[in-house]
């Protein structure tokens, strides 16, 4: 499942060797839209200036299958399977400050959040030989958690066992002779659904604001845990919607206030939001 011999498709005018790959660890609880998330990133990449194509065919058909629920059938993807483990290849590239050229294979793993918040569990439905999505985030070079910002306010007791438990494994692993070395891996925060509850000029916020917006949206108990495990300066948050905001005919912005794709104004006219973002603070 974790094989790195990917057949690829070209990619326009960057030659495959230019590729840089890096591996993303994407984890967070059940429906925190990560998904959703992987969908739309080739539109947000593309929508901001990058050439972007699907590295392989199994990467093309998740998200064009995931595509057509959201803008044919209405409906969001369903919850990953335990044992529907899917890796994910975007070739993306630009032309840079001064000229140079970026270009990067990404390459996550989408797996049920069940494995995260209850890897034990999770084990006892999967065959042994099937591949282990806490292996997969221990050898990737950064890691993405998205947190639904309502899910944890309403249930802040189960997603501080499932990050400290993430945190805790993913320490270890990094450092076996250590008790106290944090993990050095870069960690990026991410907030999803945030056309849920904010306006789109209001999605970026500031260092000091962002942090205040963390404290207050996690709690101190979670807070700590990661300031805790990861170095200092490795660690940033984000806010992003992947649905993103319509116009209304005020002029205004609306953003979803139901769980179902069919009853959102204006789908088809909508863009994803700050979903590039955290990946380019890690490929920094």
């Amino acid at each position: 499942m974790y094989n790195s011999e990917v057949p690829v498709v070209e990619t326009d005018e960057i030659s495959l060797e230019a590729l840089v790959r890096r591996n993303i660890g994407i984890w967070g609880a059940k429906g925190a839209g990560k998904t959703t998330f992987l969908t739309l990133l080739y539109h947000a990449f593309r929508d901001q200036g990058w050439r972007v194509k699907a590295a392989d065919q199994d990467s093309d058909e998740f998200r064009l299958r995931n595509y057509r629920l959201l803008f044919e059938r209405g409906q969001f993807p369903p919850q990953t399977r335990l044992q529907d483990i899917v890796q994910y290849h975007l070739d993306v590239s630009r032309v840079g400050a001064m000229g140079v050229a970026q270009a990067y294979r990404l390459v996550f793993t989408d797996a049920s959040g069940d494995w995260y918040e209850d890897p034990a569990r999770a084990r006892t439905y999967v065959h042994e030989r099937d591949p282990d999505p806490f292996d997969w985030l221990k050898s990737c070079d950064s890691l993405l958690l998205l947190v639904d910002p309502a899910a944890v306010v309403e249930n802040r007791s189960r997603h501080y066992v499932m990050i400290s438990r993430a945190l805790a494994e993913l320490q270890r692993a990094a450092n076996p002779r250590s008790m106290n070395r944090p993990i050095r891996t870069r960690l990026s925060v991410c907030f999803t659904k945030m056309d849920r509850h904010t306006q789109p000029d209001q999605l970026e916020l500031n260092g000091q604001r962002m942090q205040a917006y963390a404290r207050v949206t996690l709690g101190d108990d979670i807070l700590q845990e990661i300031d805790n495990a990861c170095e200092p300066q490795r660690v940033r948050f984000f806010r992003c919607s992947a649905i993103g905001w319509a116009r209304n005919d005020d002029g205004g912005f609306v953003g979803n206030t139901t769980r179902e794709p069919a009853a959102i104004r204006d789908l088809q006219q909508r863009q994803p939001r700050g979903l590039i973002e955290p990946l380019l603070w890690m490929l920094d």
